[in-house]
């Protein structure tokens, strides 16, 4: 059933702790932590050309060995055959390209790109924010979860952690069955 309003990202995000309760878990996709496969082909035009910094050109031979390079990262992940059943190879594409010339203009005008990178990170799932509005979670994370929760709850009054070590002593991790 749709939730929320008019407008996309609108109405209540969905609910992270539903899942543990198993009360919309069948609403989730679980990702693998990785995947095994090759990348598909570059689907974009290997050729462009970009200003960047104080006027100066940058051509795609400068920056396509980057985004490769980026490209076949991301195939590793967990994500990836999500990509592949929404068909958004492309998408993934230009979030590579975007990424390389978001490096490439650090320092210069780039807060157009910042935002679309971080949007681009959001509707591929590649940020918690994009994971939960596309309701996809990886396999072991539901583990980890169960296994946090097992642990009793600080009593209120109860030293606080002095680090992050201190903040997780006594959470095991089981391993998947």
């Amino acid at each position: 059933m749709a939730r929320g309003g008019a407008r996309a990202r609108s109405g209540p995000q969905p609910d992270l702790d539903a899942f543990a309760r198993e009360f919309d878990k069948g609403d989730w996709a679980l990702l693998p932590a990785k995947w095994e496969f090759d990348a598909p082909d570059w689907p974009l035009n290997k050729y462009f050309s970009v200003t960047i910094g104080r006027g100066e050109d940058a051509t795609s031979d400068d920056y396509h060995d980057r985004e490769v390079a980026h490209w076949e990262k991301l195939w590793t992940q967990g994500q990836a055959p999500m990509w592949l059943i929404n068909k958004q190879e492309t998408a993934v594409a230009l979030y590579c390209r975007t990424l390389t010339l978001v490096e490439a203009t650090m320092g210069s005008a780039s807060a157009p790109l910042l935002s679309e990178l971080r949007r681009a990170q959001e509707d591929l799932g590649l940020s918690t924010a994009g994971l939960a509005r596309n309701k996809w979670r990886f396999a072991a994370q539901g583990e980890i979860s169960v296994a946090a929760a097992e642990k009793a709850p600080a009593k209120r009054g109860a030293k606080k952690p002095d680090n992050v070590t201190d903040l997780f002593a006594g959470v095991t991790v089981r391993a998947g069955t």
